[in-house]
């Protein structure tokens, strides 16, 4: 018996040891519990078709006016006034100085007086020719005009046209209407003192001049669509027509562009820097969001999806814009491309596809 008592001891001890290992497992692991997976990654995804895409040529250039006048001085003397300043808005045809123009009024007077005493002349020699001034219609025109001639009618005349045109170009009238831009001359001094009297800008009628690429004068043409964007101003957008294409490459590889600019506001100043997009469409492109285009080592991927499986592809880029790739190689119409979250994709992931176009 006593054998037996410690036979069973241990096995009883050794029971006693187990139990309470399998309640904290019961209780660690409750019954029906299955591990997760990892939720699985959404991505929407975007069906592949041949569409039209907006190329964009992206460039910088300056706004300008596409008419200016630099206002000079045909006739000589002293500035009596100018009646401009920079900034002034003027209209054709508007006086905006004068100069002094005594000399030329006296030479007018002495000229017309030399008239009259030439036409007095004239008539005595018609008078003794047998003729008269009054019936200068019947007169034979060799036999009126030696007679003119002889009394240098005609040159007084000539030089009386000459001395009135001089006279007024003492009255300095804006050629065109716009913005003063730079008044140079000052009143009380000759004008010989001054290249110009000031710089007018017709803001009426502007424009954009700026470069492409001689690769990308294939893409441009008269009438295209341009967007100009100044500088100061990045979230106003104006509209405009390429007007002029220079026929030449310069030393840079570069060919100088003129797009018509719509202004009605009048808020673009001659000199202003902008970004220029030029529009231009084309069709039959498979075009693809940026966002579905990820850097790998340098290359260029797509994940497309598949049976709830990402497949990783390699593509190339033939143009873009500011929204889109123009895809040249590495995806075919029908593709279920994936167009988001797929940052941190890899290739044959289980993904869970969130929307189909």
């Amino acid at each position: 018996m006593r054998g037996l008592f410690f036979l069973l001891l241990p096995l009883g001890l050794i029971g006693c040891s187990e139990n309470p290992s399998s309640e904290e497992e019961k209780q660690a692991a409750p019954a029906g519990f299955r591990p997760q997976k990892p939720p699985l990654t959404e991505v929407p995804v975007l069906v592949v078709s041949p569409t039209s895409f907006s190329n964009e040529l992206l460039s910088q250039g300056v706004i300008r006016a596409v008419s200016r006048s630099e206002v000079g001085f045909e006739s000589q003397g002293r500035i009596i006034e100018v009646l401009v300043k920079t900034g002034q808005r003027v209209n054709k045809g508007q006086l905006i100085a004068r100069l002094n123009h005594f000399e030329i009024q006296n030479e007018i007077e002495r000229l017309g007086w030399r008239i009259a005493q030439a036409k007095i002349s004239l008539e005595a020699k018609l008078i003794s020719l047998g003729y008269s001034l009054k019936d200068s219609a019947s007169i034979p025109h060799p036999v009126l005009l030696s007679a003119q001639l002889e009394t240098n009618l005609p040159g007084l005349e000539a030089e009386r046209a000459l001395a009135n045109y001089r006279l007024d170009q003492t009255y300095i009238k804006a050629p065109i209407s716009g913005v003063v831009e730079k008044v140079e001359a000052q009143a009380g001094n000759p004008a010989s003192a001054y290249k110009s009297l000031c710089t007018i800008i017709d803001d009426s009628r502007l424009e954009a001049v700026f470069p492409v690429l001689e690769s990308e004068w294939a893409y441009v043409a008269l009438g295209q669509s341009v967007k100009i964007t100044p500088l100061y101003q990045a979230e106003r957008v104006y509209h405009g027509q390429i007007s002029k294409i220079t026929p030449k490459v310069d030393e840079h590889g570069m060919i100088q562009l003129f797009a018509s600019v719509l202004d009605p506001d009048r808020k673009l100043v001659d000199g202003m820097h902008a970004d220029v997009s030029v529009q231009n469409q084309l069709p039959q492109q498979l075009c693809v969001p940026k966002e579905a285009v990820v850097d790998r080592q340098g290359r260029q991927v797509v994940f497309l999806v598949k049976e709830n499986k990402a497949f990783w592809r390699y593509v190339k880029i033939g143009l873009e814009n500011s929204r889109e790739y123009a895809i040249s190689e590495g995806l075919k119409p029908g593709d279920s491309l994936i167009i988001g979250n797929n940052f941190h994709l890899s290739h044959l992931q289980e993904v869970r596809v969130v929307n189909g176009n």
